[in-house]
């Protein structure tokens, strides 16, 4: 359905009795979204990051964009003490990274828009099977893994 900027309403025989109705009838709340959203498509862009104790980097060939940071030292020194169960370990570092990446993508697309693409999405590749699970769902139970979650969210 094309939408021409008049959000279409989502009306059923029960919709004053469910739960979340206010929603539904605030005016403010589109209730409708870009068919880009919601069809399979190729990515826009491709993420491939890696990363030590010490440093994260991430290249989006497609965007031409690259970041590298270095963990702050006391990240590095809880990292290189995580074996002997200290506060971080190696997922939270490889999340923190998927989340960087996201970040990292979204700025280069803010700064040289793609008129042919203007709802992009990006594909992130990750080596660990702990960070690709919490940016799909969240951490639970990792405590840094929550936090990062909290900035994930926004």
């Amino acid at each position: 359905m094309h939408n021409q900027g008049h959000p279409f309403a989502l009306l059923s025989p029960f919709h004053h009795h469910h739960p979340h109705a206010d929603i539904l009838d605030n005016p403010t709340i589109l209730h409708c979204c870009p068919i880009a959203h919601l069809i399979p498509r190729d990515p826009s862009a491709t993420a491939y990051s890696d990363l030590s104790f010490h440093a994260a980097g991430e290249y989006l060939d497609s965007l031409q964009f690259w970041w590298h940071i270095q963990w702050p030292q006391d990240i590095t020194a809880c990292a290189a003490k995580a074996k002997t169960n200290n506060t971080i370990d190696i997922n939270a570092l490889k999340y923190a990274a998927l989340i960087l990446n996201y970040v990292a993508a979204t700025a280069a697309y803010l700064q040289q828009p793609h008129k042919q693409d203007p709802f992009p999405s990006l594909l992130l590749f990750t080596d660990n099977v702990a960070s690709r699970a919490w940016i799909i769902k969240g951490a639970k139970n990792l405590p840094e893994g929550k936090a990062l979650g909290c900035l994930q969210d926004c």
